[in-house]
């Protein structure tokens, strides 16, 4: 009986040896359980209670702005060697209005999570729990904790809600005390999703800097554990945002958080739910979240956004941005109280909008068959779609248009790489089944290109979905169908790219591969299928077909891709690295780059700072074909552990061998036009239809046919496609159409009219970095466009063709843009919000109406018409406005206070007089608010236009020129004109120039000198008021095709020249040319010149 106390205890050893071996059943969060406890050990059965206590502090522009204190009393208790939970008593937030129920939410349930030797391995938090309320466990846990693992280096590193990071530590033990000091530059930390807006691929990169260097973050913990259990815990994290143009610092968030031990009761029973496992990292799945709106306020913003005018509303794209915002925070009924579907702002806006609500009204749209293709071009700009969008997609998917498929696939892979389970859920799998039953069986399309076009489109469109195997089957059907063209198999290959890597995806591409009697193209794009999914087997496979390889365009260009990676300095090659490095890469298939098909990477990457760019190229050639088959440039940028796939642009070509021939070889239309008239003229018969015999031949011998497509993908995403198909006549007759004069003349003649009004949200960003006090610190930015564009043209130049030289056209445009880029800093508790609000707008409109008139070679008429409102008109504005518990109101700046700084520039009063209009700048500053405008406004009410008339005669004899400028009907007299005239038949000489401010006026008689082409004059010189007598000799010659006149005249008043005009005249009666020389001195302290060209190609008119 004495050995009766052993058996408790063998009982606890059985059960921890079971903790450590084997997995935990379902009940439980702790996977494994190693059951060692180095420097904390905490009793099953019991639950230690320490008092939480945070302060965050966020200030923006050196002043306080938001300050929020936050503290309640944390419950740990120990169910079993791992099992722990945490449950939060006395709550309590001051410093923000959240609500009565925030305490509420953070008590009702417990967060259990797996505890071993220190660390935190994983939570378990409740199903009804909200996300944000985890986060704020998550920081209490990550102070709890006490032990961090090390990396392959034996480097410190620690998990908790700030991230994966590197972490120094000092130890220090007094008095049975020991002291933990841990000091973390937040900068190193890395973090999956912290960007939410754009689409990343993440990456692991030992690097100091983990997010932008603008932004500098540190923390410092000190903790204290005695009797084996975690005592105080006292952390600071200090984050401060910098200016990229100087050391000025933007804003500073200060957080510092408590965990004192203030008492060990009894556990509590442990609460049994399912839940499902996580990691203490912050969680950034609600980083996006949309406020509660009123109707009645979207509508306002519908009013405004949507009243007719002529130009764009200053505000329109705030007012857009804005609408999206509000839109988001209604119900679908209150959006149907308030849709205008006459309005393009509000369609857009729709689209953009991307809720549950608003995508049911999108489905009105699409049911109805109005939405237009921009409105669905807006859908794949939407960042983290939420379930009951998938659900409103699935109901109107079976509506959606060809064009729309892409747009739709796109958005549905954004839901699915933030849900990676997203294949199991009946919304997906009914849109995926609906885009399949729209793709004939196998795809057997037969040859028609629009047919197989719209089957490339549909497999585009599956290709876009990831994490899911239903279309496999489907795909792969189509690649087996030995009846389908190329183009369709390709993209059926091209559809496997995101597809989960299994056998029975990889089999049949990887038989195409090594079969050397498939197409090369088709081998090549199975090789890099094969590559999405590479391993060491799949590896092996392709070097031993590189190595036994007969066709050298596959060769080639897969040795220059694996070569190219191997020496890649792209951060996602880092995996393959490593496997190539036990392979040996035969350099057989270095060959000519101009003959053989390659792969090329260009690119930087900065190790250090963690930052580069890379573009890859592709360029495949087929034996029968020195055109490449197809090319294509795809564009990656690496960011602070994030990769962006920004754009990859591709073409495609088949038969443009004969096309090329035929414009631009030894007699092409385009290098040798005579060459290529005399070979077409030479084949021809008399007999017609032996030419139509020798047509049908040739066609059918040569192929002429040819096929281009080409297609765009930002962020992975097919969005655009398109393709047509010639044969070669075609071509050169559409190219003869775009170069030959006369046809492009006889286009112009129609009166071409164009209306644009285009609403778009360009990017919408959010960074979220996460507190120790739970509480997020989220920066956020958004760009929003509106446009609208009014315009027409006409311009009949057709005599000019038959040797006339009669000609007329206006143009009208009136183009206006706003633009608008909001941006905040807030801190963020829950769905509420404080910090500050940035923006700027942005505002141009400006009217263009011309007109032109040519009559004979005689008289040239252009006219400027000046808009009746502002001539130009460009407004900035930068403001910044506060937020306080999602309520907006002004920002005070206290630091600038008697700096402000207005400027005001406007064009001088001469200026204005003369053109009838003046130019102002205005600058109102007071960081960080900021305010300009640059305006062109009339100052006579009554101008309306600038003409400028030249009339010419060019009789025999007789020279003519007018030249006029004015603005008629303005209240100001502004003409300015010049008159010449030269008679040899009438012994007439003329020149006048009569502005308001001036009248000079030359008028004398010719009379011929003897034995000599010169003639005398006799010459009276108007100057305002005064006149002068003038003699003088005009001199009459001939350049080749020109006649030539020079006159020089001087007024001589006792023995001192008191006036001297000299002019020059030059005209050609074959070609239109003309020029006039006029030179005037002595009379005004400087001389006065004006000089007059005109020809074929110019005009010219200098004072």
């Amino acid at each position: 009986m004495h050995l009766g106390w052993l058996l408790p205890f063998q009982a606890v050893i059985t059960l921890a040896a079971d903790n450590k071996h084997h997995a935990a059943s379902d009940d439980r969060c702790a996977v494994e359980c190693t059951g060692v406890s180095s420097e904390v050990k905490y009793d099953v059965g019991r639950s230690y209670v320490f008092e939480v206590r945070s302060r965050t502090t966020l200030k923006i522009n050196e002043q306080r702005d938001t300050d929020v204190i936050q503290s309640a009393h944390a419950h740990i208790s120990v169910h079993s060697s791992c099992e722990f939970s945490l449950k939060l008593t006395q709550t309590r937030l001051e410093g923000m209005n959240v609500g009565g129920d925030w305490s509420a939410i953070l008590e009702r349930s417990s967060l259990r999570f797996a505890f071993d030797d220190g660390e935190v391995k994983a939570i378990c938090p409740h199903n009804t729990d909200p996300i944000w309320a985890v986060n704020i466990k998550r920081a209490i846990l990550s102070a709890f904790q006490t032990k961090h693992a090390l990396d392959q280096l034996k480097r410190a590193r620690e998990t908790d809600v700030s991230g994966d990071c590197p972490v120094s530590i000092e130890r220090q033990k007094t008095n049975e005390i020991l002291n933990l000091k841990t000091t973390k530059q937040l900068n190193a930390c890395y973090r999956d999703r912290d960007i939410a807006g754009v689409r990343t691929i993440p990456y692991r990169m030992k690097s100091k800097i983990q997010v932008s260097p603008m932004m500098e973050s540190k923390q410092i913990c000190e903790r204290q554990i005695a009797r084996d259990n975690l005592q105080y815990v006292n952390c600071i994290e200090d984050y401060s945002l910098t200016s990229p143009f100087g050391e000025e610092s933007l804003g500073l968030l200060h957080v510092e958080q408590t965990l004192r031990a203030i008492g060990i009761e009894n556990a509590r029973s442990m609460e049994l739910f399912s839940a499902r496992r996580s990691s203490l990292i912050f969680d950034h799945s609600d980083d996006n979240f949309n406020t509660q709106s009123s109707a009645q306020h979207a509508k306002k913003i519908i009013d405004e956004l949507c009243k007719s005018n002529d130009r764009i509303n200053p505000d329109a794209a705030y007012y857009f941005g804005d609408l999206i915002s509000n839109l988001r925070g209604l119900s679908m009924m209150e959006i149907s109280s308030i849709a205008n579907f006459q309005c393009d702002g509000f369609i857009d806006a729709l689209a953009a909008c991307g809720s549950h609500a608003c995508l049911q009204q999108f489905a009105n749209l699409i049911n109805s068959g109005h939405a237009s293709q921009p409105a669905y071009s807006s859908l794949t700009l939407l960042t983290n779609p939420k379930e009951d969008s998938m659900n409103a997609i699935a109901a109107f998917i079976e509506n959606v248009p060809l064009h729309g498929l892409l747009p739709i696939s796109s958005l549905v892979q954004s839901y699915c790489i933030a849900h990676p389970t997203c294949a199991a859920q009946t919304a997906i799998q009914h849109i995926i089944r609906s885009i399949l039953s729209k793709l004939p069986s196998d795809c057997s399309v037969g040859e028609q290109f629009e047919e197989i076009k719209k089957a490339i489109v549909i497999l585009k469109s599956i290709g876009n979905i990831g994490y899911e195997e239903h279309s496999l089957a489907t795909i792969l059907a189509c690649i087996r169908n030995e009846q389908i063209s190329h183009e369709l198999k390709i993209a059926a290959i091209d559809a496997l790219r995101r597809k989960p890597c299994s056998e029975q995806r990889n089999s049949k591409i990887t038989e195409l591969f090594r079969d050397p009697k498939v197409d090369i193209e088709v081998r090549i794009k199975s090789f890099r299928q094969l590559m999405e999914c590479v391993n060491d087997e799949i590896l092996q496979i392709i070097i031993e077909q590189l190595h036994n390889e007969t066709i050298n365009q596959v060769g080639s260009y897969v040795w220059s891709y694996l070569n190219g990676k191997q020496r890649s300095t792209n951060p996602g090659s880092r995996n393959l690295q490593y496997m190539l490095k036990r392979f040996h890469i035969s350099q057989r298939y270095n060959l000519d780059l101009n003959r053989f098909s390659r792969y090329y990477e260009l690119g930087y990457f900065d190790k250090e700072n963690n930052y580069g760019g890379h573009m890859d190229t592709s360029v495949l050639l087929v034996p029968k074909s020195y055109i490449p088959r197809e090319v294509s440039f795809n564009f990656t940028a690496h960011f602070f552990g994030k990769s962006i796939n920004l754009l990859e642009i591709g073409v495609r070509s088949d038969g443009l061998e004969k096309a090329e021939e035929e414009l631009f070889g030894p007699d092409g239309y385009v290098s040798n036009p005579n060459g290529h008239v005399f070979r077409e003229k030479q084949f021809q018969s008399r007999y017609s239809k032996l030419n139509r015999l020798q047509e049908i031949y040739r066609r059918r011998m040569n192929g002429n046919t040819m096929r281009v497509t080409c297609y765009i993908r930002m962020f992975g995403d097919d969005l655009y496609y398109y393709g047509f198909q010639m044969d070669q006549e075609q071509l050169v007759n559409g190219v003869k159409e775009s170069i030959e004069l006369d046809k492009v003349l006889a286009k112009l003649v129609e009166e071409k009219v164009a209306k644009l009004s285009r609403y778009m949200l360009l990017y919408e960003l959010s960074k979220t970095l996460p507190t120790l006090s739970g509480l997020s610190l989220q920066f956020s930015t958004n760009l929003s466009l509106a446009t609208k564009i009014n315009g027409k043209l006409r311009l009949n130049m057709m005599d000019v063709l038959v040797g006339k030289t009669n000609a007329n056209g206006f143009l009208k445009l009136h183009p206006s843009i706003s633009i608008a880029r909001g941006g905040a800093v807030v801190l963020r508790a829950g769905h509420v919000v404080s910090g500050a609000l940035l923006t700027s707008k942005f505002h141009a409109a400006t009217s263009v109406v011309q007109s032109i008139e040519m009559n004979e070679r005689r008289k040239l008429l252009l006219r400027f018409d000046v808009p009746h409102k502002d001539i130009l008109i460009a407004k900035i504005r930068n403001d910044i406005t506060k937020i306080e518990s999602n309520q907006q109101q002004p920002f005070i700046s206290t630091r600038h206070i008697g700096e402000a700084v207005e400027k005001h520039y406007c064009s001088g009063d001469t200026l204005a007089k003369i053109l009838g209009i003046r130019a102002c700048l205005n600058v109102h500053a007071n960081f960080p608010m900021l305010e300009g405008s640059v305006e062109i406004r009339k100052v006579d009410d009554r101008l309306n236009s600038y003409q400028l008339l030249i009339e010419r005669n060019n009789d025999s004899g007789e020279q003519k020129l007018l030249v006029s400028i004015d603005t008629p009907g303005s209240r100001i007299n502004r003409k300015i004109e010049t008159d010449i005239e030269i008679s040899i038949p009438r012994k007439k000489f003329k020149v006048g120039i009569v502005a308001p401010f001036k009248t000079i006026v030359l008028d004398g008689n010719l009379q011929q000198m003897q034995q000599s082409q010169d003639y005398a004059t006799n010459l009276q010189l108007l100057v305002d008021d005064k006149t002068y007598s003038l003699d003088g000799i005009v001199k009459a010659t001939k350049m080749e095709e020109r006649n030539l006149y020079k006159l020089n005249a001087k007024s001589v008043a006792e023995s001192v020249t008191t006036a001297e005009v000299t002019v020059e005249l030059q005209y050609s009666a074959v070609r239109p040319y003309s020029m006039v020389n006029f030179h005037l001195d002595k009379i005004f302290q400087k001389p006065i010149t004006f000089q007059s060209m005109r020809n074929s190609f110019t005009n010219c008119h200098c004072m």
